[in-house]
């Protein structure tokens, strides 16, 4: 995982092409609208609404409940790189690319 303040990016896994969702690393939800709070991203295959969703999960024992955080972004592959940019202007959409396993570094 990637992060910083020009853009978010990783290479996704299994369980992110069987949701169809990229994973959001805890330390990079500021880079996002707060979670639940719909905005666009535009993609090759157009602009969608979409939402940071948060997930209860229970992975590390029923006694250490906690969230794991999950942004759609179609065309995911296993293995992509998945890149996320902030709009370039204020209200405008982020921008996200898929580059197939193998295209990039």
């Amino acid at each position: 995982m990637k992060r910083d303040k020009d853009y978010y990016g990783r290479r996704a896994m299994p369980e992110e092409v069987e949701r169809g969702a990229l994973f959001i690393a805890k330390t990079a939800l500021p880079f996002f609208p707060p979670t639940g709070t719909p905005f666009a991203l535009e993609t090759a295959s157009g602009t969608a609404e979409v939402t940071v969703e948060a997930v209860h999960c229970i992975c590390r024992g029923p006694e250490k409940p906690h969230e794991h955080y999950w942004l759609p972004v179609p065309g995911i592959e296993l293995r992509a790189l998945v890149t996320i940019m902030p709009p370039s202007e204020a209200g405008g959409p982020y921008h996200a690319t898929v580059e197939p396993n193998g295209s990039a570094g």
